[in-house]
């Protein structure tokens, strides 16, 4: 009985937890950038947008006209496309949508909003990199 005691938790020790090779990457902050073949429709650009990085984490702050900003959401999607230069040339695209259904929306008020994103999933080999966000003049030099 003791035999088998040890062979099951030795068992289970060994196989049955999984590597760290089998879980996703924990964000180091907000959502993951996610790598794409093809880049989703950008049906809404906001009216002001102001971009920083801190290590791999960016911040895109956004001004935008609606009732509330809380059905808001914004995804951002690269190629995973890399120039190699020095730096190495990146590009990312945002997807914002508000939420509001037309033109039904008849408020005036303007909110702020920030989104965060975790570059890891594409820039962690190739820094530094001159980050470009797509259909914006935002260049940013992330280190």
């Amino acid at each position: 009985m003791r035999n088998f005691l040890l062979l099951t938790t030795l068992s289970l020790f060994f196989f049955g937890c999984p590597s760290d090779d089998d879980m996703p990457p924990t964000p180091l902050c907000g959502d993951l950038i996610q790598i794409v073949e093809e880049i989703p429709p950008v049906a809404d650009i906001p009216q002001n947008i102001e971009a920083s990085v801190d290590g791999l984490c960016l911040s895109i702050t956004i001004g935008h006209s609606g009732c509330s900003p809380e059905p808001w959401t914004m995804e951002l999607f690269t190629l995973g496309d890399i120039a190699e230069s020095i730096p190495t040339q990146s590009q990312a695209y945002f997807v914002f949508n508000d939420a509001a259904p037309g033109e039904s929306q008849a408020c005036l008020a303007f909110f702020t909003e920030t989104f965060e994103f975790d570059l890891t999933p594409y820039l962690a080999d190739a820094l530094p990199s001159t980050l470009r966000i797509g259909d914006t003049e935002i260049e940013l030099l992330v280190e």
